[in-house]
């Protein structure tokens, strides 16, 4: 599957909360499974383990785990 096939797939008409933006459009070649109902597992068929892993990397801590900001202390611990 193609990453525009699969943000379609799992994004369809979705809108970034601050912008506006579609979420498919932004994330074409970016694949990820933020706000998706996505199984990693369907990831790692289609993309294989690098990909799943930066995908894992990049996509935000759950939104359980406090509000914005410490959501994003979160991110940014992992991400150093």
């Amino acid at each position: 599957m193609t990453p525009e096939a699969f943000a379609t797939k799992w994004h369809g008409s979705q809108v970034r909360k601050y912008t506006g933006e579609n979420c498919r459009e932004i994330l074409k070649g970016v694949p990820h499974t933020e706000d998706t109902k996505c199984a990693l597992m369907e990831m790692h068929v289609a993309f294989g383990d690098d990909i799943t892993f930066m995908v894992l990397m990049l996509t935000e801590c759950d939104k359980s785990l406090g509000n914005r900001a410490a959501r994003k202390v979160i991110d940014r611990a992992r991400l150093s």
